[in-house]
């Protein structure tokens, strides 16, 4: 395995961000296990310093600035996107200026009339099962009946206009909705216009705190829980009993820090504050203590994107990152770090699935940078 001195480092920084991620909002009518949502007694004093939707004007400032440069935009959020009072005006103010505008949502608030009409490129609806036990299983507080009748409404409405947004049905392949997975694809593929995918399911941990501290590993319990075993190529931990936990299989994979981000892309939080990613933006300590500034950009509501994306906290942090190999914080222990070839390995999403371990190379390899579950993510 070369080392971060000898390594040749495969990104150069982009000459604008390639690709826009935008928060616009931390709140969320749900709450899903793995989410820092379904965790709200443990994580309240973290969301409340979270701004909770990002000021319209600011955003379209934000717009304004790149553009002329048309980035993609992704505005998935901490919450639910849709929860933003006044989302389908700014998607509008987007599209208008040419910038492709997507999103994930759990499709419970979706207005199938306006997300038809305001310029959305893409939406990807968040739905597991095929039945509301299933269903509820992980995404708490949901109502499947709701959400189809939706995804239904939205697809009609868009073939009827001849244009709208892309529809997309990510299906995450657990315990509990392996078993209506061929069923579910039958019903979403029957709809017009609409994508059916299927991705693999991350474990809920006992706790957020624990999945920041080590987003590779989840108890045996957990794993044994929410495993896949009719199929198991969606199975993405391995047991570990010497050391007591499920460890993600991308950590058996050689440590490669090749990850594009901080080179190309960049994440706006709600309140202006850049991070390389949106897994920067959301690193709390054990004591919930907010410590994610100290991997930021700087604040685009008073430096401009550009200004934040080339600014000196930037170039320190892609120093920091190339110094040593990608070894920076959260970023150990994250899979975008260990899987070759990963723009690759997305590309299969237009072949009508996401990812799997299936699509990584060298997935046989060994490593012996593996992970110890009890590591805060702020210690490397």
């Amino acid at each position: 395995m070369s080392t971060p001195e000898t390594r040749t480092f495969p990104h150069d920084v982009a000459d604008f961000p390639s690709y826009l991620g935008v928060a616009v909002s931390y709140a969320c009518n749900y709450r899903c296990l793995g989410c820092i949502h379904g965790n709200k007694e443990e994580m309240r004093d973290f969301l409340k310093s979270r701004q909770t939707f990002m000021p319209s004007d600011r955003f379209r400032a934000i717009v304004d600035e790149v553009a002329r440069r048309h980035p993609p935009m992704n505005l998935t959020s901490p919450g639910e996107t849709l929860m933003h009072p006044e989302i389908y005006d700014l998607i509008a103010y987007a599209a208008e200026r040419g910038i492709a505008v997507e999103f994930d949502t759990n499709g419970s608030l979706v207005d199938p009339e306006r997300l038809a009409a305001c310029g959305a490129r893409n939406v990807t609806f968040s739905i597991d099962g095929l039945t509301q036990e299933a269903y509820e299983a992980y995404r708490r507080g949901g109502d499947l009946e709701l959400v189809l009748g939706k995804v239904s409404d939205l697809a009609q409405r868009v073939a009827r206009r001849g244009s709208g947004p892309k529809i997309f049905i990510k299906y995450l392949v657990n315990a509990y909705t392996e078993n209506t997975l061929e069923q579910a694809a039958e019903y979403f593929r029957a709809m017009p216009g609409v994508t059916f995918m299927v991705d693999f399911f991350h474990p809920p941990a006992e706790s957020f705190l624990a999945k920041c501290a080590n987003p590779m590993a989840v108890s045996l319990a957990r794993w044994e829980q929410w495993r896949p075993r009719r199929l198991p190529d969606y199975d993405l931990f391995l047991p570990d009993e010497q050391r007591g936990y499920a460890v993600h299989k991308a950590a058996l994979l050689p440590f490669r820090g090749d990850c594009y981000s901080p080179f190309k892309n960049m994440y706006i939080n709600t309140d202006g504050e850049a991070y390389a990613c949106c897994s920067l933006a959301l690193v709390p300590d054990p004591a919930t203590r907010d410590l994610s500034r100290q991997y930021g950009y700087g604040n685009v509501f008073e430096l401009g994107v550009l200004g934040a994306f080339f600014g000196e906290r930037a170039k320190a942090f892609r120093a920091a990152f190339r110094e040593s190999g990608g070894r920076v914080g959260p970023c150990l222990n994250c899979w975008s770090n260990r899987v070759a070839a990963q723009q690759e390995a997305l590309a299969v999403k237009g072949q009508g699935r996401f990812p799997t371990l299936l699509d990584w190379p060298d997935s046989e390899q060994p490593d012996n940078e593996r992970p110890d579950k009890d590591a805060a993510c702020t210690s490397a």
